[in-house]
Parts: structure tokens; sequence; C-alpha cells
């Protein structure tokens, strides 16, 4: 999965009047700082490359029989690089480029991710601000009705003890809400604000048809990091094993004016090889292909854990949506079953209702949360092209 991040990410506009809306909030990162180092290797890259040049050194010597007379032997000397050495850089920078395409996507996984999570919060910190203010509006219609009541002091009191510790909650939530959305500006070049108007969340119905519709996704993004890091790593142990060996031998041309009066005559050659039967490195080497066993573990454990939280989060959801559902069901239940108009037993009642409506606002946010965590897992959470996750439509 290769995706143009950075065009993408730049060509996204905000919006005016300092306000962003979600869909900017979540393509918007180009200025961040782990992205900036990559966009600086990659220019390093550019500018520069690993490649082994063909030639390993060039030596031209003179010789004089005293130090009074003038040179009389001349030599020129050509040492080649060895050609696997060659090879074994040329693929080192390949790999290397692999290497910062996964890594690049795995920092916007990472700080996409970050972003859904904050929008989560922010969307039910909301949710629940209107719902205890709409609960509140509520109990004073109650208040106002019961007070002209004779015997109703109770249910005033009652009333009056749910405003005040719903307030508390009030004030709790707008502190809350300032802190999340102080940290969402540090990613909106801090005055911007989020814009949430007309952003409808996918419903935990959606979710669960995605669930039983799941199909074999494509290999974590966190696997491909950390086998790509063991293929540098056996790249770097190929290289250095053939710099070990990279004097494989030498070309010389000679000219000697004293060896005959023709221009031919003076003229040699010389050719030389190194013979491969001695290693004063093949210690470090074996040192460094140790190094390289325990990659190949570190690979299996990130394996693993992708696979065990795969199914740790797929497991949460299923039984998240279930509770959700069962809340669901009881609300519908309660509305067709009950029909009085015993004061005492309405407020009995409405208390249910409400703690069934608090209980189902704190399931979808967990529900969103962990859906979230399974889409990272899975690599779902980002794709070309890039989609909103958390939207009721799908889209970006």
């Amino acid at each position: 999965m290769k995706i143009g991040l950075l065009p993408l990410l730049t060509s996204l506009s905000f919006s005016v009047w300092g306000q962003i809306d979600v869909n900017s909030y979540l393509g918007s990162y180009a200025s961040d700082f782990e992205v900036n180092i990559i966009q600086k290797q990659r220019e390093f890259l550019t500018s520069n490359n690993f490649n082994s040049p063909a030639i390993r050194e060039l030596e031209f010597r003179l010789r004089s029989p005293q130090f009074s007379e003038a040179p009389d032997d001349f030599r020129f000397r050509v040492s080649p690089i060895n050609p696997w050495e060659r090879k074994a850089n040329k693929n080192y920078t390949s790999l290397l480029n692999e290497r910062m395409d996964i890594e690049e996507q795995v920092y916007f996984l990472q700080i996409l991710s970050t972003r859904y999570h904050l929008l989560i919060r922010l969307l039910f910190i909301e949710k629940r601000l209107k719902f205890y203010t709409s609960f509140n509006d509520e109990s004073r219609l109650l208040i106002s009705t019961y007070s002209q009541m004779e015997g109703r002091v109770r249910e005033v009191i009652q009333l009056r003890k749910s405003i005040f510790e719903n307030n508390l909650r009030i004030d709790g939530l707008i502190g809350e809400r300032n802190e999340a959305e102080y940290m969402i500006s540090r990613h909106l070049n801090g005055d911007n604000k989020l814009l949430l108007t007309g952003f409808n969340t996918i419903t935990p119905t959606q979710i669960q048809q995605e669930l039983l519709l799941e199909t074999e996704s494509e290999e974590s993004l966190l696997v491909l990091n950390e086998k790509n890091k063991l293929r540098l790593a056996e790249s770097e142990w190929n290289i250095n094993k053939s710099e070990s060996f990279g004097n494989i031998g030498f070309f010389q041309a000679e000219y000697r004016s004293n060896r005959g009066d023709a221009f031919n005559e003076n003229l040699g050659w010389q050719i030389g090889f190194q013979i491969p039967v001695f290693n004063k490195d093949n210690p470090d080497l074996q040192r460094r292909k140790l190094d390289l066993l325990e990659d190949e573990i570190e690979v299996k454990k990130v394996e693993e854990a992708v696979d065990l939280n795969k199914f740790e989060y797929r497991n949460r959801l299923k039984t998240l949506l279930k509770q959700y559902q069962n809340v669901e069901d009881e609300l519908v239940l309660l509305e067709s079953e009950f029909n009085t108009e015993d004061v005492a037993v309405l407020l009995e009642l409405n208390d249910f209702k409400t703690s069934l409506n608090s209980e189902k606002i704190k399931l979808h946010q967990e529900i969103l949360t962990i859906y979230v965590y399974w889409l990272s897992a899975t690599s779902r959470l980002m794709g070309d092209p890039l989609i909103k996750q958390l939207s009721k439509e799908k889209t970006l």
C-alpha cells in the first residue's frame, strides 16, 4: 500500500474565519515533526546515494635510483571495487527508500489514529453536554408543574438534586472540552477551531455489518515496517561482508626508461589478486549475524502482538455492540410497556430512561474508540483513497 501522503495533505484547504472542518483536520498533518524528519531524509537521499564507485583507488608512483637523479620508473595502478560490494550498496539504497515509504505510512497511521481519538473525545463531550442540558430543561419544566401541586415536595427536591448534579457534570465537561479543543488546536496551527457541524457519526449497526463482512486485510504496516528493518539490517550485513574483501586486486601499468631504446621496450604491467582465505573482520561479522537472528525474533513478536490486538479489538467490539443493542431494546420496551400518571412512578421511569441513555452514549463512544484501534491494527484506518472512517457516509 503506497500513498502519496504529502501531496494529498497539503492540497487540503482550511476553512475561513478560524474554523476548520473534520476533513481538513484528519488530513492536515504535513507540518508534524515526525513527517518533517522523513522528508529531510528523503531530500538527503535525493542529493546523495550509497552507491560505490567502480574504482576503489588510483595510484601513481615515481622512482628515482638516487635523490639527485630524475625519475626513471613510472607506475600507474588501478584497484577496482569488489563488484559484490557495489551490488550490496545499490540494494541497500533501494531498501532504504522502501523503508522510508513504510515509515512515512506508519507515522501517518499514528498521527491519524491520535486525531481520530481526539475527534471522538470532542464529539462525545458535546453529546453529553447536550444530553445533560436537555435533561435539566425537562426537569425545570417538571419542577414548575409539581410546584403547583400539593404533596410533591419530595419530587421537586429530587429533581433539583438531579439538576445540581448535572450542573457539576456540565462544568467538568466544559473543562474537558477546553482541554480537547486545545490539543486539537495544536494540530491546526494555533487559532483554528474544529467545526463539527454536518458531521454524522457512523452508527453501531454499520460497524456490526462491517465486522460481519470483514475480509482479509493487507499485512499490518507495523509488521511490514519490522520486516523492512530486518531486510535493511541484512543488507548492511552483506555490505560489511563484501567490504571485508573490498581489495580484490589491482592492475598496474609500468614505464622504466632504462630497459631499452624503444618506447614499447620500457613498458610493462602487473596484475594482482587477493586470495580470500583469511578475513580479519570475521568475528565482527559473526556478532552482526547474531544481531540479525534477534531481529528475526523481534519480527515474530510484532506479528504475534498485531494478531492478538486484532482478535482482542474485534472481540471487544462484538461485546460492546451486544451491550449497546440490549440498551436500545430496553428503551423501546420502556416506551411501550409503561403507561401511568403516577408522579412517583413517572419520575422513577424517567430516571431509568436517563440512566439508559447515558449508558448508550458511553457505549457508543467506547465502540468508536475500539473501532479506531481495530482499524489501526488492520491498517484499514488509512487507505488509497483516504476515507473518513468515523463518518456515516464513509467519505472524505
